[in-house]
Protein backbone atom coordinates (compact mmCIF):
# COMPACT_ATOMS: atom_id res chain seq x y z
CA UNK A 1 0.00 0.00 0.00
CA UNK A 2 2.90 2.39 0.71
CA UNK A 3 4.14 1.86 -2.82
CA UNK A 4 0.71 2.76 -4.19
CA UNK A 5 0.59 5.91 -2.04
CA UNK A 6 3.99 6.97 -3.39
CA UNK A 7 2.90 6.29 -6.98
CA UNK A 8 -0.23 8.39 -6.55
CA UNK A 9 1.88 11.28 -5.35
CA UNK A 10 4.25 10.89 -8.31
CA UNK A 11 1.45 10.77 -10.89
CA UNK A 12 -0.54 13.86 -9.90
CA UNK A 13 -0.80 15.15 -13.46
CA UNK A 14 -1.93 11.88 -14.98
CA UNK A 15 -5.65 11.38 -15.53
CA UNK A 16 -5.48 7.60 -15.33
CA UNK A 17 -3.23 7.25 -12.28
CA UNK A 18 -5.52 4.71 -10.62
CA UNK A 19 -5.51 2.36 -13.59
CA UNK A 20 -1.71 2.64 -13.83
CA UNK A 21 -1.32 1.94 -10.10
CA UNK A 22 -3.63 -1.06 -10.41
CA UNK A 23 -1.67 -2.37 -13.39
CA UNK A 24 1.64 -2.03 -11.56
CA UNK A 25 0.24 -3.79 -8.50
CA UNK A 26 -1.29 -6.55 -10.67
CA UNK A 27 -4.78 -5.74 -9.40
CA UNK A 28 -8.03 -4.76 -11.03
CA UNK A 29 -9.05 -1.15 -10.49
CA UNK A 30 -12.04 -2.18 -8.39
CA UNK A 31 -9.83 -4.36 -6.17
CA UNK A 32 -7.34 -1.52 -5.77
CA UNK A 33 -10.16 0.84 -4.75
CA UNK A 34 -11.46 -1.69 -2.22
CA UNK A 35 -8.03 -2.42 -0.70
CA UNK A 36 -7.12 1.26 -0.60
CA UNK A 37 -10.33 2.18 1.25
CA UNK A 38 -9.87 -0.70 3.69
CA UNK A 39 -6.26 0.23 4.42
CA UNK A 40 -6.57 4.02 4.64
CA UNK A 41 -10.21 4.80 5.32
CA UNK A 42 -10.16 7.13 2.31
CA UNK A 43 -11.29 6.61 -1.23
CA UNK A 44 -8.50 6.73 -3.77
CA UNK A 45 -10.11 9.78 -5.37
CA UNK A 46 -10.33 11.68 -2.05
CA UNK A 47 -6.74 10.83 -1.19
CA UNK A 48 -5.43 11.96 -4.58
CA UNK A 49 -7.45 15.17 -4.32
CA UNK A 50 -5.98 15.84 -0.89
CA UNK A 51 -2.47 15.30 -2.18
CA UNK A 52 -3.11 17.70 -5.06
CA UNK A 53 -4.44 20.36 -2.71
CA UNK A 54 -1.51 19.97 -0.31
CA UNK A 55 1.02 20.31 -3.12
CA UNK A 56 -0.92 23.33 -4.37
CA UNK A 57 -0.92 24.83 -0.88
CA UNK A 58 2.84 24.41 -0.62
CA UNK A 59 3.36 25.98 -4.04
CA UNK A 60 1.12 28.93 -3.18
CA UNK A 61 3.18 29.59 -0.06
CA UNK A 62 6.62 29.08 -1.55
CA UNK A 63 6.54 30.00 -5.24
CA UNK A 64 5.60 32.84 -7.51
CA UNK A 65 3.75 30.55 -9.93
CA UNK A 66 0.30 31.74 -10.94
CA UNK A 67 -2.73 29.88 -9.68
CA UNK A 68 -3.29 28.62 -13.22
CA UNK A 69 0.27 27.24 -13.33
CA UNK A 70 -0.09 25.61 -9.93
CA UNK A 71 -3.37 23.98 -10.96
CA UNK A 72 -1.65 22.60 -14.08
CA UNK A 73 1.22 21.25 -11.99
CA UNK A 74 -1.14 19.35 -9.71
CA UNK A 75 -3.19 18.06 -12.64
CA UNK A 76 -6.55 19.84 -12.29
CA UNK A 77 -8.26 22.78 -13.93
CA UNK A 78 -7.82 26.22 -12.34
CA UNK A 79 -11.55 26.50 -11.60
CA UNK A 80 -11.68 23.11 -9.88
CA UNK A 81 -8.48 23.88 -7.98
CA UNK A 82 -9.89 27.18 -6.68
CA UNK A 83 -13.20 25.63 -5.60
CA UNK A 84 -11.63 22.59 -3.97
CA UNK A 85 -8.96 24.71 -2.29
CA UNK A 86 -11.55 27.02 -0.77
CA UNK A 87 -13.60 24.06 0.44
CA UNK A 88 -10.55 22.46 2.07
CA UNK A 89 -8.81 25.50 3.51
CA UNK A 90 -11.63 27.97 4.04
CA UNK A 91 -10.35 30.64 1.67
CA UNK A 92 -9.54 30.90 -2.02
CA UNK A 93 -5.99 30.36 -3.25
CA UNK A 94 -5.24 34.04 -3.77
CA UNK A 95 -6.30 34.99 -0.23
CA UNK A 96 -4.35 32.02 1.11
CA UNK A 97 -1.24 33.13 -0.74
CA UNK A 98 -1.50 36.65 0.65
CA UNK A 99 -1.87 35.33 4.20
CA UNK A 100 0.57 32.45 3.83
CA UNK A 101 3.58 34.60 3.19
CA UNK A 102 3.65 35.37 6.90
CA UNK A 103 2.65 32.10 8.54
CA UNK A 104 1.48 28.62 7.64
CA UNK A 105 0.65 27.63 11.22
CA UNK A 106 -2.98 28.75 11.15
CA UNK A 107 -3.82 26.15 8.51
CA UNK A 108 -2.47 23.17 10.41
CA UNK A 109 -5.83 22.66 12.14
CA UNK A 110 -7.65 22.71 8.79
CA UNK A 111 -5.47 20.09 7.19
CA UNK A 112 -5.86 17.66 10.08
CA UNK A 113 -9.01 16.41 8.32
CA UNK A 114 -6.93 14.67 5.65
CA UNK A 115 -4.14 12.18 6.36
CA UNK A 116 -1.87 13.59 3.68
CA UNK A 117 -2.44 17.29 4.29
Amino acid sequence: MLKILAEIEEMLQEKHAASECARRAALSESRLYHLFKAATGWTLRDYASGVRLEVGRQLLASSSLSIKEIAAQVGITPTHFSRAFKAAFGRPPRAYRLGARGSLRSDRRLVAQHPRL
